[in-house]
């Protein structure tokens, strides 16, 4: 038997014959031969381009991800990040020992945390970064631990310099 196709037709007519041939006492020889088209060829090559480029934008987004969390860790800043409706997005390790954090809260809203600083002016001061993107600057205190830490409630800017959240 002789046969002509595509990749792909090939791949299935083998598939069917063996399949079909298993169920033969006596099964007849059988090639089957493919090629890939010269248009076949070149997407595959533009994919395998876009692959790679795309392997190597992961890569970089892997190390500045790294990075930024390395800087978060060496500063100490408890950095909280929510979204639009005040939703915890990202935290430090050190912020979670502020405001009681676990990995379970992100997609949480803010005001679920139990903060160990007195800080009741904070839903206030999110609401108002977000209608004016003035940042707010306060001083709490956690009376339990006697400590006194400087907050600073800024809105947070895609790449873009559009707000999508705060702090």
């Amino acid at each position: 038997m002789l046969g002509f196709a595509t990749g792909e037709e090939a791949c299935s007519i083998a598939i069917l014959l063996r399949e079909h041939m298993a169920t033969l006492n006596n099964p007849p020889q059988a090639q089957i031969f493919a090629t890939i088209s010269t248009h076949g060829r070149s997407t595959n090559e533009e994919l395998q381009s876009v692959n790679s480029e795309l392997s190597h934008r992961v890569s970089e987004l892997e190390r500045t991800n790294c990075d930024l969390k390395n800087l978060l860790v060496a500063t100490q800043i408890a950095a909280v990040f929510l979204d639009h409706d005040l939703r915890v997005r990202n935290f430090p390790r050190v912020a979670a020992e502020i405001f009681h954090l676990l990995a379970i809260d992100v997609d949480r809203p803010i005001d679920h945390a139990v903060s160990r600083v007195d800080y009741p002016e904070l839903l206030n001061d999110l609401h108002s970064v977000l209608k004016t993107p003035v940042p707010v600057e306060r001083e709490v205190v956690d009376r339990v631990r006697d400590r006194h830490f400087a907050v600073r409630v800024l809105p947070y800017r895609n790449t873009d310099n559009y707000i999508s959240g705060r702090w």
